[in-house]
């Protein structure tokens, strides 16, 4: 009697770690998998806040260089005036140094065709009918890019036959 008690105990208790080994197993996939959901997300929000600072930076870097332009149309033999270029200068050499680091470029697209989800239209050209249609002449603020994402499309002058607003 005693000996079949011990037995049932025994079966029991093989059953009981069965289940319990399968909803632990469970429960380890299931966090695995809720640890690498997370994690994706996380990265995407990193990468929101990456591109948000990016774009924040970019309309400073502006910014600087029409200060920049600015201060160098104003007398240049004024001794302000060059500290003031001094001063622009080592700002936009931080940023480029920023821009580098986070693999910033500007760039430029003359000679290409024209294409709604890379470029924006600011100008048009107008050409004769042997001059195809759409063909960017001239840049007329840059892209922006890091890696392959493009932050700021860059604004172009395209060619178009007939179109009287001229550059």
């Amino acid at each position: 009697m005693v000996f079949s008690k011990l037995k049932n105990m025994i079966n029991g208790t093989d059953e009981k770690y069965e289940v319990l080994y399968h909803k632990y197993s469970q429960s380890k996939s299931n966090n695995k998998k809720l640890i690498e959901e997370h994690e994706d997300k996380i990265q995407n929000i990193k990468d929101k806040v990456k591109e948000g600072v990016i774009n924040q930076l970019i309309g400073i870097y502006e910014k600087v260089e029409e200060a920049q332009s600015f201060a160098k149309k104003v007398d240049c033999g004024n001794r302000d005036t060059q500290k003031l270029l001094i001063s622009i200068n080592a700002i936009e050499n931080e940023m480029k140094s920023l821009f580098k680091k986070y693999n910033v470029k500007e760039y430029d697209v003359e000679e290409k065709e024209y294409c709604e989800d890379l470029h924006e239209i600011a100008a048009y050209k107008t050409v004769d009918e042997d001059i195809d249609n759409n063909l960017i002449v001239k840049t007329i603020k840059k892209g922006i890019k890091s890696g392959e994402k493009i932050l700021r499309k860059p604004k172009v002058a395209i060619t178009k036959q007939g179109i009287v607003n001229k550059l």
